[in-house]
Order: C-alpha cells, then sequence, then structure tokens
C-alpha cells in the first residue's frame, strides 16, 4: 500500500511563501532600525566626547585637535557657557530695564549679535527715553542696556581660519582697555567678551585704564566687580587725559609680554586673539592688527563675515582711510586669509610685543588727547625696522559712535596738533609740503617740541618716509591738486589777485585825496 502525503496547492504555496518574505523583511527592517538608532547613539556620544577636546584644547591649552567647523562652532558656545558659569558672569541687566523690555515685548535683545529690534509703535516712547543716553554717549544707550553681557556672537569665519592649527605654548598677552565716560553696559560687555572669548593660558590679564569720569558706577561699583576676577586689573587718572596718555599709561604698566589694545566699545569675535599671539610668535617685530567688523551704534547689531577684511592708508591730511586689499596687493597678492602688510591701522584692536613697543618708544607721548597715533605708530613701526600686519583670522567688532572724543585741551584741534607732529617728525620735506598744502598752512602753529621724537628716530636708525613709498606704499598717489605743478599755478594766481586787490586798494585812496 502506498504511502500518502499531503501537499498544498500550489497558488497556497506561493502566499505562505510571500508571508515568510515579508516576515523575514520586518525583522531585517526592525534590526536596521535598531541598528540605526545604535549607530546614532554613537555619532552623538562621538561628538560629545571631540567637543569635550576641544573644550580641553581652548579651556586649557591642550593639543591641537583635527575638528570639523560645526564640532568648533557648538563646542565655542559651550566654553562660553561653561566660563559664564564658572567665573558667575552676570549679565548686567537692571531690573528697570528688564521691566521696559517686558512693556515692549523684547526679549533675548542683541542674541547672536542680532539687532534689538523694537516695533514701530514704540518709536516715540523709546526716543523720549533715549534722547539724553544719545547725546552723553552717541549711542543708543537704552538699546545697548537691553543686551546681555554675555550674549553669543555667531562664528562666522571662514573654514580656513575655524580649523587652523597654532603652536601650544604661544606668548601671553595683556589685554589693555582705556575708558573715559562710556556706560557701564558697553563697557563690560567688551570685557566679558574677552573673557568669554580668551583661552584661559592666554590670559595674562585684563588692565583697565581709567582716564577720569564723574559716573558714579566707575567709583565704587567698579572697585568691588573687579575684586571678583583676579585677572582684571585697574589702574586710575585722576584727571582727564585722553587715548593715548592712557594707552601709555596702560603699555607701561602690562606685565604680559604681549599687549594687546582694545578700544572701551568692542566686542571680540571666536578665536579672536590666538591668530594675533601665533604671528607675534614668529615675527616679534610685527604690529598686528585684528580685522576690524562693527556694532551698529543704534541696534547693537554685530556684523561678522567671512571676508578677509581691508587695510589702511591715508589722506595727505594724514587722516585714516580704508584700503582695498587687491587694489594694494596687485599682482602680489597673498593667500586669502594669510597675514596681510598694510601700510597703516587704526586702533579698535592690536597688539605688539611689549619689548618691541619699548624699543620704539611707545606712543608719542606729546600727543593731545586723541587723534593720529595709530597712523603715526604705523609710519615708526614700518620705517625703524618692523612690519605691520592685518590679521584676517582674528576679528573684533567696533563701534564708531556719532561723536568721538573731546579735543580742545591744547591751543588749537588735538587731531591737527599730533598730526603737525607726525609731518614735522616722519614726513621729509619732499613729501612734507604735501600735508601742509593739504590742510591749509599757518604760520606760527604750535606743534611742542619734538626734539625727543627726532632723536629717538636717530638712534633707532629709522628710514626716511622716500623709503617708505617706495617700499612699502609704492601705490600712494599724489593728487594733482597737491602736486608741485598746480600749487605754482595756485600761487601765480593768488599773487594775481593780491596784486589787483593793492592796486584797487590805492586808486580808491587816490580817489578820497582828489
Amino acid at each position: 500500500m502506498k504511502s500518502s502525503s499531503f501537499r498544498l496547492p500550489r497558488q497556497a504555496s506561493i502566499y505562505i511563501k510571500i508571508f515568510v518574505l515579508l516576515l523575514l523583511m520586518v525583522v531585517v527592517l526592525n534590526s536596521f532600525a535598531d541598528f540605526a538608532e545604535i549607530w546614532q547613539k554613537i555619532c552623538d556620544v562621538n561628538k560629545k566626547i571631540r567637543n569635550v577636546q576641544y573644550l580641553n584644547q581652548k579651556l586649557f591649552g591642550m593639543d591641537n585637535l583635527t575638528l570639523d567647523t560645526e564640532i568648533i562652532e557648538e563646542s565655542n558656545i559651550m566654553i562660553e557657557q561653561v566660563r559664564a558659569k564658572f567665573l558667575d558672569l552676570d549679565d548686567g541687566i537692571t531690573d528697570e530695564t528688564r521691566q521696559i523690555m517686558k512693556e515692549l515685548n523684547i526679549t533675548n535683545a542683541g542674541e547672536n549679535g542680532d539687532p534689538v529690534s523694537i516695533d514701530a509703535k514704540n518709536i516715540d516712547y523709546i526716543l523720549k527715553r533715549d534722547k539724553m543716553l544719545r547725546d552723553i554717549y552717541g549711542y543708543n544707550g537704552l538699546a545697548s542696556s537691553m543686551v546681555s553681557l554675555n550674549r553669543a556672537l555667531p562664528d562666522n569665519r571662514s573654514e580656513y581660519c575655524k580649523t587652523k592649527k597654532y603652536p601650544k605654548n604661544l606668548p601671553k598677552a595683556s589685554v589693555v582697555i582705556p575708558f573715559h565716560d562710556d556706560d557701564w553696559m558697553l563697557l563690560m560687555r567688551t570685557v566679558h567678551s574677552v573673557l568669554l572669548r580668551t583661552p584661559d593660558h592666554l590670559l595674562e590679564e585684563i588692565l583697565l585704564v581709567f582716564d577720569y569720569s564723574d559716573r558714579e558706577y566707575y567709583q565704587q561699583q567698579l572697585n568691588e566687580y573687579i575684586k571678583k576676577y583676579p585677572k582684571i586689573r585697574l589702574i586710575r587718572s585722576h584727571r582727564r587725559q585722553g587715548i593715548i596718555p592712557t594707552r601709555i599709561m596702560g603699555g607701561m604698566n602690562a606685565i604680559g609680554p604681549v599687549i594687546v589694545y582694545l578700544d572701551s566699545h568692542v566686542e571680540v569675535g571666536p578665536g579672536w586673539i590666538e591668530p594675533m599671539l601665533a604671528r607675534l610668535d614668529e615675527d616679534p617685530k610685527v604690529l598686528a592688527w585684528a580685522k576690524i567688523s562693527s556694532i551698529d551704534a543704534n541696534t547693537m547689531k554685530v556684523s561678522l563675515d567671512d571676508s578677509p577684511g581691508g587695510l589702511g592708508t591715508f589722506s595727505w591730511d594724514l587722516v585714516f582711510k580704508w584700503l582695498d586689499i587687491s587694489s594694494y596687493e596687485g599682482n602680489r597678492p597673498t593667500g586669502k586669509y594669510d597675514p596681510k602688510p598694510t601700510p597703516t591701522i587704526i586702533g579698535p584692536c592690536y597688539a605688539i610685543r611689549k619689548d618691541f613697543y619699548h624699543k620704539i618708544g611707545y606712543l608719542d607721548p606729546d600727543f593731545d588727547i586723541w587723534g593720529g597715533e595709530d597712523v603715526e605708530l604705523a609710519f615708526r613701526t614700518w620705517m625703524c625696522g618692523g612690519r605691520v600686519e592685518m590679521i584676517p583670522c582674528a576679528v573684533v567688532a567696533h563701534m564708531f559712535k556719532w561723536h568721538t572724543y573731546e579735543t580742545k585741551v591744547k591751543s588749537q584741534n588735538s587731531v591737527l596738533y599730533n598730526n603737525d607732529r607726525i609731518a614735522e617728525i616722519w614726513l621729509d620735506d619732499e613729501y612734507k609740503k604735501y600735508y601742509y598744502r593739504s590742510v591749509g598752512e599757518t604760520k606760527n602753529r604750535d606743534y611742542g617740541n619734538i626734539t625727543d621724537r627726532l632723536e629717538l628716530k636717530k638712534k633707532l636708525g629709522c628710514k626716511s618716509f622716500k623709503w617708505f613709498h617706495e617700499n612699502v606704499h609704492p601705490n600712494l598717489i599724489i593728487p594733482s591738486y597737491l602736486s608741485d605743478e598746480t600749487w605754482k599755478k595756485k600761487e601765480e594766481t593768488e599773487k594775481k589777485l593780491n596784486d589787483m586787490r593793492e592796486k584797487a586798494k590805492k586808486e580808491k585812496e587816490e580817489l578820497k585825496k582828489k
């Protein structure tokens, strides 16, 4: 008898196979989802580990690491948060200001460098409250009072600047900040930005130089404030001197091997100090100038970008002017973010080795309150054996106020007084005439005693301005209206006019006699 076996119909067998296959696919997909979740957790842990590595590198000076820009950006925010907590940095916003912000429905004012945005319907209210602050400070003091001292800034540096490695043992810096009449929030936002964005192992001190003010908060309140932070020192002048004397005072009292000068109304960007210190470590005779960005005086908006910045030149009245990089470099281009030679600078932020600074004579001690000091320092550095360079990876945002320093201590405008000194000391006779033609020649104008500075120039073996023109700034143009030919025609025309006036005067007198 034959044994019988059970067989499924062909169609049912196909269905079962499809079902089993689908079941296997579900199992595989679930396994893949579990794997993907596990892999994401591994990636997150690895990211956190690398964040911690970067934190160690920036906070404690550990060896450089190769990290992508996303890690760097996130870690920089973490670093600032850690430092703010560790140093117990208050945001500085008063209860009164918080109430105003509540009334205007303003939150997180100025965070991430954004503008303080005020609804149009509240403009009249703001203008009434803020007029006095604008008149006193030269910027929107009310908007400034709403912005946290610890506000985050965007890291808009180029990938090159974010990932560039620097030597481990860079020289420490004394950050010198002269101040006079800024409001508390603006000055302290400058100070906090340095504390938040400067690695501790690179910061010797923050040296605040008080250029006398009768603001009450710069008395006991400031004394109590600096007691909390061992790295902040304060030296006071008991009379108004001006930014130049107080910068000299700060430079002479600084204890770090590098002096970094900051204006009192700036905010330093992420990774701001390492590029300058690294350049000074390579060449101790460099005057390193940061790339200058802007803080809007009305909205407090910080404008940062990844451009390499601009250079400095001057007009023939010796006033600083911006200079396009490509027009200066011409057919001698440097790498986009490499340090770039610049004929002159302005002073929101520059760094110099203290020993070299001392050797070339600090700033001119006989300068008046303000004006021309940065152009003069650049001239002297170039002509007396150094170099002046703009460092594109070092970014500092500066507020250009609606009005500047009072300039009336000496017998004339202090900018003109200082620039006359620059012309007499550093411009050869061949070039000095262009300056006086530009500003208007005035007989017997006072520019003080320049004997000591001329002796320093001789002692240092400084080169001539002709050398500077030919080697540092060969594309410096002498405008046609200042040329000898034009000036000769001008003088001839003026002589003819004077002769005509004299002739007319004599004829008038003769007619009276008749």
